[in-house]
């Protein structure tokens, strides 16, 4: 494989990612897929390739690494903070149902 078909799969996957990269920026669901089948083709493609070629895109794929580590750590980041708010509606939920059942068995006796 040439290194032109590399390079056109690889700017293929930056393009993707920098779909992703805009839905998690947008508080979309992420949908990697399309980045997923391009980076499993580049591999192949850089695979084939003698090591000496495919050190060309070491710098590439560092840049890509860097850029999905992002999107992991804002997205874990965004996990935990649901999690948290998850909790704090639970406990809300609780309390409140507590309050009830209080108020309730004044109101009874």
């Amino acid at each position: 494989m040439s290194h032109k078909r590399a390079k056109e799969i690889l700017d293929k996957a930056e393009i993707e990612l920098n779909k992703c990269l805009k839905q998690v920026n947008d508080g979309e669901m992420v949908n990697v897929d399309d980045f997923d089948v391009s980076i499993r083709e580049f591999c192949e493609v850089v695979t084939s390739m003698p090591r000496e070629d495919a050190e060309f895109y070491k710098d590439s794929l560092m840049t890509l690494k860097e850029a999905l580590d992002y999107m992991s750590d804002f997205l874990t980041k965004r996990k935990d903070e649901i999690g948290e708010s998850m909790n704090s509606l639970a406990s809300q939920k609780v309390a409140q149902t507590a309050y009830k059942k209080g108020n309730f068995e004044k109101s009874d006796k």
